[in-house]
């Protein structure tokens, strides 16, 4: 939060410092301020990078529904016979010379105690919760903005009143 106020005050500063070099090409309104703090603030993008995993979280939750599949395969050739026995000196014989395998497994969840039902539950709940975050974070940040916007515009004003009373003192 402190980071949050750090970087929009210096943001705000910054329009400040702008608006009295372009004060004449050019006048930033509210709106504008709020578009700009929403489009360069971290803790937005942070927000919204939340909300996608949240989401990627809750599908990835689904797949538990559908079985697991693995395959795996395995091919040899060798030189010499892997298996060789000697009949009594008058005939060898030999096994195994080439061989392939080949296995595919699947596994299908039939009933593991609720486990998939209710981590899908909680994925549904983690993703409105980060998007609840993120409307949160929006909010904070429009309200932040528009409050340091319009203590600026006080302060710019004030700055005027100053102005024309030291113009006031001048000449008397």
């Amino acid at each position: 939060m402190r980071h949050l106020r750090f970087t929009i005050l210096l943001f705000s500063l910054a329009v400040a410092s702008g608006l009295k070099a372009a004060e004449a090409d050019s006048v930033i309104t509210l709106d504008r301020c709020i578009e700009l703090a929403l489009a360069n603030n971290m803790a937005v993008r942070n927000a919204a990078n939340d909300t996608r995993a949240a989401v990627e979280l809750r599908r990835e939750a689904f797949t538990k529904y559908f079985p697991e599949v693995s395959a795996t395969g395995m091919a040899f050739w060798t030189h010499n016979d892997i298996f060789q026995y000697n009949l009594l000196d008058i005939i060898e014989i030999g096994f195994i010379n080439k061989g392939k395998m080949a296995g595919v497994q699947a596994m299908q969840p039939v009933f593991m105690g609720g486990q998939i039902v209710n981590g899908n539950k909680l994925a549904a709940v983690g993703e409105e919760v980060a998007r609840l975050r993120q409307q949160q974070t929006l909010d904070e940040l429009r309200l932040t903005t528009e409050s340091l916007y319009w203590k600026l515009v006080t302060l710019k004003a004030s700055r005027g009143a100053l102005e024309a009373a030291i113009a006031t003192l001048d000449t008397l």
